[in-house]
């Protein structure tokens, strides 16, 4: 532990504290972790379990319909994401929103070069 910080007792509870900001102003209490990071010897758990941003890729998805095939390109977190965009592209501009008596689709994602 760190000379500069002291422990109290409050309540059967031990308190830390430390003067952060110099002995005239008023000292910083809480857990031990607490006054850690006050006093910049310990990073915030929080800072270090951020999740990274996610990175997009651009993807080319062939949609398959009838023989023809037909090409747009997504910009996507993975392949699954690029062909679930590429399906309500196509859905609206089919003006439709489910498959019914029409040919099959068949997607397929690859990544743009």
């Amino acid at each position: 532990m760190d000379p500069r910080i002291g422990m109290l007792m409050k309540d059967g509870k031990k308190v830390y504290y430390a003067y952060v900001n110099g002995f005239d102003q008023p000292e910083t209490q809480g857990s031990l972790e607490e006054v850690e990071m006050a006093l910049g010897l310990r990073a915030s758990q929080k800072a270090s379990k951020a999740k990274k941003p996610a990175t997009y890729r651009e993807y080319v998805v062939a949609m398959t319909q009838g023989g023809e095939v037909e090409e747009t390109t997504e910009n996507a977190k993975s392949a699954a994401d690029a062909i679930s965009k590429a399906r309500h592209f196509w859905n609206m501009q089919d003006g439709r929103t489910q498959v019914v008596g029409l040919l099959p689709r068949r997607f397929k994602a690859r990544l743009a070069k």
